[in-house]
């Protein structure tokens, strides 16, 4: 997952200083960003957390909104999703289905 080049639609999920995965947006519609998703040999633990995670979103509108929350802050106190400048962001949603990502983002703190 080397990038030698500054890639301005490359953006990186960490946790502390270790690149988990990175993902190359290729669309943007407000407030949702969509790009390709690379898991990096350190996802490989997380990855069950972003499955539940997708699957409680994906429940034909009977989201256990409690559950998801619950999973949402866990990831959210294991992982930092950074901008291309290496700015990371204060809150964030990421959806990650198999090599696809969506994800809104903010400076300042969500309200969900």
């Amino acid at each position: 997952m080397s990038d030698d080049h500054k890639d301005v639609s490359l953006w990186h999920l960490r946790r502390g200083e270790e690149i988990v995965a990175q993902i190359r947006v290729h669309s943007v519609d407000q407030p949702w960003s969509t790009g390709q998703f690379e898991a990096g040999l350190g996802f490989a633990d997380l990855a069950p957390l972003f499955q539940r995670e997708v699957e409680l979103v994906d429940s034909d509108g009977d989201l256990d909104g409690e559950a998801w929350e619950a999973i949402q802050d866990r990831i959210c106190r294991m992982v930092s999703l950074v901008k291309p400048d290496g700015q990371q962001v204060a809150d964030f949603v990421l959806h990650v289905r198999g090599g696809e990502a969506s994800f809104r983002w903010s400076d300042e703190p969500l309200d969900e």
